[in-house]
């Protein structure tokens, strides 16, 4: 009886030791970080991942088993004293690859990440057709009608670049042709604009005011007024038509906007006209307006103004 208990009693000991154990095996989290030294890769080229582990407070953790999975290939290290490791993979074709980093150390829990890295399509390297050239030639060489074929596409490409030859001189001598005109009309605004200015010297002013010189006072500024007139309606012409030559008009053409510029109609001459007359004392603001836009005197006022 006494044995018994004391083999339940052992054995209790033993489960008690065993659970204080399991419970105190784990002693912290891992915290691993990778990435891919280089990405993209190289077709064939080896990739490597790089990395750091810690604890859940930072310190590196070392002797931490570190394993890659790709697919079906693995590679394992351990980390160093200051937590760093690097893993060397096997080469992977083009394309994008995922690997699981798994890191696991007695006293922590096991831990992974993914890690992506890229590979690159393989460059293109075009085959050696020399010797399938050299074949070709010699059977094309030994053949009468290929080198006659030979013979009509050499001339027929001569006749080509000939004509290319041709067609680019033609293209040239279009754009010298072209700037010439360019310079040309240039050189014709610079004349017209020289041609004004010399002609405002010797301008149709300076001429009129020469022929009224001698006149009344009064009658000399109705005259000049009425030159003004004519003189703005006159540069307003020559305006539009040096704005028309500029923009590549004809001479023609550019008449045609001198004259609807420097054009004046019966109503702007009979509206001057009233102006001039008040201004210069001819007539009163009142008589003026009693005559219409024509310049006339309505009937019906003229009647009231010759009762009066």
């Amino acid at each position: 009886m006494n044995t018994s208990i004391g083999l339940v009693t052992l054995l209790l000991a033993v489960v008690i030791s065993s659970s204080i154990v399991s419970a105190s095996a784990i002693t912290g989290n891992l915290v691993i970080k990778g990435f891919p030294q280089k990405s993209p890769l190289d077709s064939g080229e080896v990739p490597v991942i790089v990395g750091r582990v810690t604890d859940s407070a930072g310190k590196p953790v070392a002797d931490v088993s570190i394993t890659a999975v790709v697919g079906d290939d693995k590679a394992s290290t351990v980390s160093n004293t200051d937590g760093s490791f690097k893993i060397s993979l096997a080469p992977a074709n083009s394309g994008k690859h995922y690997t699981n980093l798994i890191a696991s150390k007695d006293g922590f829990e096991e831990v992974s990440t993914i890690i992506v890295y890229n590979v690159k399509e393989p460059a293109f390297i075009p085959p050696d057709l020399t010797g399938v050239q050299t074949l070709v030639q010699d059977s094309l060489t030994n053949n009468p009608l290929s080198e006659y074929l030979i013979k009509q596409m050499d001339a027929s490409r001569n006749l080509q670049e000939e004509e290319q030859k041709k067609q680019k001189e033609i293209e040239e001598n279009k754009i010298n042709v072209d700037e010439q005109r360019r310079l040309a009309q240039a050189e014709l605004q610079k004349d017209l604009r020289s041609l004004d200015a010399e002609s405002t010297l010797n301008s149709a002013r300076k001429s009129f005011e020469a022929f009224v010189v001698d006149m009344d006072g009064y009658i000399r500024g109705i005259f000049l007024d009425q030159f003004g007139f004519t003189e703005q309606k006159t540069t307003a012409g020559k305006e539009a038509k040096m704005k028309a030559l500029e923009s590549g008009a004809s001479s023609k053409e550019a008449m045609k906007a001198f004259q609807k510029k420097a054009a004046s109609s019966r109503g702007d001459v009979i509206n001057y006209n009233t102006y001039l007359n008040v201004k210069h004392g001819f007539a009163d603001p009142t008589s003026q307006d009693s005559f219409d836009n024509e310049g006339k005197l309505p009937r019906q006022k003229y009647n009231n103004t010759s009762q009066q």
